[in-house]
């Protein structure tokens, strides 16, 4: 599930069929992977608060992982200081259960883990430069950040990219899993 401009506790009913879908999926021992919105639906899915950031946090920026990160299968290859490009301005408590895996200074919620398979992540491992340039083209909101804060779509890409590698490839492992 990736992100969107909707927010989780939008009543909308899309957004009401995908969390009975992630809620079958949690019951069948489905593996999930939750991006930005994804992610945020993943933890409302499993009982957590998703609320407003304290601040947005749109461009790249550095992420943190938990020692719990170290020899995760699928976050095990992020290292501390290591910048990931963001877009979003809310969060999610840290579902019952599940096990932090990585914050930011802005946004104590950057990952986590439910059991062996099911993960979800605040930050945007998919996109690439074109993605983020087609981001910034089309979100007029997102001008008066830009102004004071310039994003290079093209900046942190090499080892934003190795980090996505390694994360949807460890992903993509867990359905061997079980």
């Amino acid at each position: 599930m990736l992100g969107g401009p909707m927010s989780a506790n939008d009543s909308l009913p899309f957004l009401q069929a995908e969390l009975k879908l992630i809620e079958r999926a949690l019951r069948e021992d489905i593996p999930v992977l939750g991006v930005c919105l994804g992610a945020q639906l993943l933890a409302k899915a499993m009982g957590a608060r998703v609320t407003k950031n304290p601040v947005p946090e749109i461009g790249w920026m550095p992420i943190c992982p938990t020692e719990e990160a170290a020899g995760d299968p699928v976050l095990g290859s992020i290292r501390r200081g290591d910048t990931e490009f963001q877009w979003h301005s809310e969060t999610f408590d840290l579902p019952s259960g599940a096990v932090q895996l990585a914050y930011s200074e802005r946004c104590s919620q950057q990952a986590f883990r439910y059991g062996q398979r099911v993960y979800g992540v605040q930050f945007h491992p998919e996109v690439d430069s074109a993605i983020i340039q087609g981001w910034l083209d089309s979100d007029r909101a997102c001008a008066s950040h830009e102004a004071s804060n310039p994003i290079d779509p093209s900046a942190n890409g090499i080892r934003a990219n190795r980090i996505a590698a390694a994360l949807f490839g460890g992903w993509l492992h867990t359905f061997s899993q079980g």
